[in-house]
């Protein structure tokens, strides 16, 4: 039996595990930087967690939803982020005492014919006391990599979904530019028809009418870039989608959505809390202080703690017959208790360097983290003076195409009186089209601003884990 000379000293060891590994703490990070009071412009209503359902586009919604599933390059994320959490589980667990069973058996015989089978069953159990904060420094810095993990699929994903909003919209414009240009092609054969009834009738130029066939060929050669970017298009939406290209067909009775006001941009302060890049470097800082306190700790002595308990079972065969050893089974234990102090003497400077080595790593973080915090003021107020410029400029377009219209009205009634020339009309329609398709991509343009903001704001929202891959192996 195990008597109290064998627990003492494995009681001294648990107390102190319970005394030890406090030496590292996580300190707050001061930043040299001020955030400023509020972002130039901001709306009355909150942006929704999953920020594209304030568009209110159910097509989008969709597509979105089935990216968020399938998209490969947003499944090996979820792969990096499990990594990160094994790791971290992996280098927590020597804060914890480690156990190992094992057993052993042995067949001797003698001249007399005596056959004694042994058989031994044991424990160990194996620690280091963590004096200095090693083994807690090693296992903080592995969850905050989790953690900066789990920040990074944020990221990923909210980057994969501004994609997804863009490239759609893009798809829809240039669907809407084909089908203005078709209108525009009819409209020009008319114009076509007109010119050329003219020039039979001896009141118009030849000239007039290879004129108006060029900017009738002209128009249609535009339709076969337009339709290039619609397949485009078309199989970047499948790509992110997981799918191979020309494998979906997507909605084509969709046009460009009309903008909702303006979300509220919060407060500066705020977005750095909302942030998953910021996060994300916040706690790459953190893991990287952890592995400071862990090199400073590697310069110390280390403690290794190890203990076995151990039986053996000697059943005996003799002339066959079998007998029990005696005392029974379970009467002869062996325990052992072990210490075990490891300090560094000399090392050429190696541990000292490895300090030096993790503090300019933390140092280059903490640059980083800054330079994240000011991207993202920046990337709101980008975001911002660009939509209000862009709907400034979509005005002006607007406002020109309605006078291109009526400059073309008159002019075309002053060529049919005869009182201007046809290349008046010509420049007068051409320019009137040109307006008309950049209005088009100015809208287009407005919603890229809109989602960049969308992005630049956001903050992340529930996402279900995905099972994790399986090797699929082809007998074929």
């Amino acid at each position: 039996m195990i008597t109290l000379q064998y627990c003492r000293p494995i009681l001294t060891g648990i107390s102190l595990m319970l005394i030890t590994g406090c030496l590292f703490d996580p300190q707050p990070i001061e930043l040299k930087i001020q955030p400023p009071d509020s972002f130039s412009l901001s709306g009355q209503h909150a942006l929704p967690d999953k920020w594209w359902e304030a568009f209110e586009d159910q097509a989008l919604d969709r597509l979105i939803e089935r990216a968020l599933e399938d998209n490969p390059t947003l499944l090996a994320t979820w792969d990096r982020l499990r990594q990160a959490e094994a790791i971290a589980v992996r280098d927590g667990a020597p804060r914890f005492p480690f156990l190992n069973g094992n057993s052993n058996a042995s067949r001797s015989r003698t001249d007399l014919g005596t056959q004694t089978d042994r058989f031994a069953v044991g424990v160990s159990v194996a620690y280091e006391l963590d004096l200095w904060g090693r083994v807690r420094a090693f296992g903080s810095a592995a969850n905050f990599d989790a953690q900066a993990s789990q920040a990074d699929l944020t990221v990923a994903a909210i980057t994969l979904t501004s994609q997804m909003a863009k490239t759609w919209y893009n798809l829809l414009e240039q669907r809407g530019q084909l089908a203005l240009l078709e209108k525009q092609i009819a409209t020009n054969e008319k114009v076509l028809q007109l010119v050329t009834l003219r020039f039979r009738q001896g009141v118009a130029a030849a000239a007039d009418v290879l004129r108006q066939k060029q900017l009738v060929e002209q128009t249609r050669g535009k339709t076969k870039d337009v339709r290039a970017q619609i397949g485009t298009l078309s199989h970047q939406l499948a790509i992110l989608l997981g799918k191979p290209p020309k494998s979906l067909e997507f909605p084509d009775n969709q046009a460009l959505i009309r903008l909702p006001p303006l979300p509220s941009t919060g407060l500066p302060g705020e977005l750095i809390q909302r942030r998953p890049d910021v996060q994300a470097t916040f706690y790459q800082v953190q893991a990287a202080d952890a592995r400071v306190a862990a090199a400073i700790a590697e310069r110390f002595p280390r403690i290794d703690l190890a203990g076995s308990i151990t039986t053996n079972l000697t059943p005996t065969l003799t002339s066959g017959s079998f007998a029990a050893a005696p005392g029974g089974l379970f009467a002869n234990w062996l325990a052992t208790v072990s210490a075990q102090i490891v300090a560094p003497i000399f090392n050429a400077g190696a541990r000292a360097a490895q300090v030096d080595l993790n503090k300019a790593a933390r140092s280059e973080v903490l640059h980083n983290y800054e330079f994240t915090v000011l991207q993202a003021f920046q990337e709101v107020e980008n975001a911002l003076i660009r939509e209000t410029q862009q709907r400034a400029k979509t005005s002006s377009l607007e406002e020109q195409f309605h006078i291109a219209t009526q400059v073309i009205e008159r002019l075309r009634a002053r060529y049919l009186n005869g009182a201007t020339a046809y290349l008046d009309v010509l420049n007068a329609l051409n320019s009137q089209q040109e307006l008309e398709r950049e209005i088009l991509t100015a809208r287009r343009t407005l919603i890229d601003f809109r989602v960049d903001l969308a992005k630049a704001l956001a903050g992340g929202w529930p996402m279900t884990k995905p099972e994790i891959r399986q090797l699929t192996i082809s007998t074929g």
